[in-house]
């Protein structure tokens, strides 16, 4: 369907419907993106104690159930497991609303998004740099983990849509 024809350059360009509703489509995903990306930075400039706490409320919620279960656990590890799932899920957020704002069919805009997430994920280290929390290179690569998997699994699911 035609939306507008625009005279430029006495050049005549069409503009069509489903082009301008695809941009608008990704406007949701750019505006999630963009607040996941300011919940990462912030859970970067947190202290060692408020982050310290954020965890071990999840991890006495999950310490709770494994008792009540009867399930033995090391309360070193299990901490450790939350944080780095924590890492995995903030990023593989970012990564499902990235490959959202981009086109799938096109797989050379992958590159695109795996950048922004390791591009975040160094900056998420290097902030926390200055929130004496430390850096750590694993704590990078755990994040770009997150952005693989959340990139695969909007690839995964956009072929499943086309079939």
């Amino acid at each position: 369907m035609l939306c507008a024809i625009i005279n430029k350059d006495n050049e005549e360009y069409l503009i069509y419907i489903k082009e301008v509703n695809a941009v608008r489509k990704k406007i949701p995903f750019i505006l999630a993106a963009v607040t996941v990306t300011c919940f990462i930075f912030g859970n970067s400039v947190q202290s060692i104690e408020v982050s310290s706490a954020q965890s071990d409320r999840i991890v006495g919620i999950i310490a709770d159930f494994f008792v009540r279960i009867g399930i033995g656990f090391d309360a070193g590890a299990l901490t450790y497991i939350v944080r780095k799932l924590a890492h995995v899920t903030e990023f593989m957020l970012q990564g499902i609303m990235l490959a959202n704002c981009f086109n799938m069919a096109y797989r050379k805009r992958i590159i695109y998004i795996l950048f922004l997430g390791l591009f975040t994920a160094c900056t998420d280290e290097y902030i926390q740099v200055f929130s004496d929390r430390g850096s750590m290179v694993q704590d990078v690569f755990i994040d770009f983990f997150g952005t693989i998997l959340g990139t695969v699994l909007v690839g995964i699911s956009y072929k499943v849509r086309r079939r």
